[in-house]
């Protein structure tokens, strides 16, 4: 039997340079982030580790759903070898779209870096692209300790139907206990707490 001949390669295989953006965002998103003006974005950046220098650069961010107005920051030079923080965080959320949610959904956010490019037919190019997964949530869920464990006091609805229903029973508690069953707050003093 023959065998097959061994090839090595010792030669090490040089990395691609490319134009990438980088961004960290929320894992979850619901109404009481929205209310509370919880940034989405928090680190924007673009990095270029080609020997090339982009001129006139525009950065788009799109959501689908659309539970933001897309945003766009322009850019006037990308230099070669460099990263750039990009400022400005600041979404216009779609407050009514994360009120009507009734169940978890997802969300794809998309970033798209274009430059100018004559040879192109739009006069633009895309040099990179980000897709970033967004989940939805309805507005009665919670986002969990991991998700900004101090917005836990944003999840307090004193007028939602099970906190009426747990009241009147805890006035029947009373009442059978013999107790006056009037839920009025600290009116009956020290007195009326119970050992």
């Amino acid at each position: 039997m023959d065998e097959a001949p061994v090839i090595t390669v010792d030669a090490e295989v040089e990395p691609i340079k490319v134009v990438s953006i980088h961004s960290t965002v929320v894992a979850k998103l619901n109404l009481a982030d929205y209310q509370n003006a919880v940034p989405v974005i928090r680190e924007l950046r673009v990095i270029n580790e080609t020997a090339i220098k982009y001129n006139d650069l525009v950065l788009t961010l799109t959501a689908y759903p659309e539970v933001f107005k897309p945003k766009t920051w322009r850019i006037d030079a990308l230099t070669p070898n460099a990263f750039m923080p990009i400022p400005g965080h600041d979404l216009a959320l779609d407050g009514a779209l994360l009120g009507r949610l009734t169940e978890a959904e997802n969300a794809t956010l998309t970033f798209t870096l274009t430059a100018a490019d004559p040879s192109a037919e739009s006069g633009r190019a895309e040099i990179a692209r980000l897709d970033l997964a967004l989940e939805l949530l309805p507005r009665n869920h919670w986002g969990g300790l991991s998700h900004l464990p101090d917005m836990t006091a944003a999840f307090v609805q004193p007028n939602d139907l099970a906190v009426e229903r747990l009241l009147k029973q805890a006035a029947e508690v009373l009442r059978q206990s013999e107790k006056s069953s009037a839920l009025d707050g600290y009116t009956g003093g020290a007195k009326r707490a119970l050992p």
